[in-house]
């Protein structure tokens, strides 16, 4: 169903570099509207910040757990 080259591994990287990146693009957004801000409203910046911080945490497990079964699945067909 996959090609040879994508595997389950490499699905969960891509989906973990995804959130890292919408993480990333989430704080510069929250630093801009802070820098840009006559009047800044910290609550909405901590609140962004605490968005950045949690998909980030998520997208680096699953990167991890992806290079990991990545490897996994490696060994497994040189085994065979």
């Amino acid at each position: 169903m996959l090609p040879g080259w994508l595997t389950f591994g490499g699905i969960l990287i891509l989906v973990g570099g995804l959130l890292i990146l919408i993480g990333f693009i989430v704080a510069l957004i929250a630093n801009t509207t802070v820098a840009g801000a006559t009047d800044p409203s910290y609550t909405t910046y901590y609140n962004q910040m605490a968005v950045f911080d949690a998909l980030v945490g998520v997208g680096v497990f699953l990167a991890f757990l992806g290079w990991l079964f990545h490897q996994m699945s490696r060994h497994h067909a040189m085994a065979h």
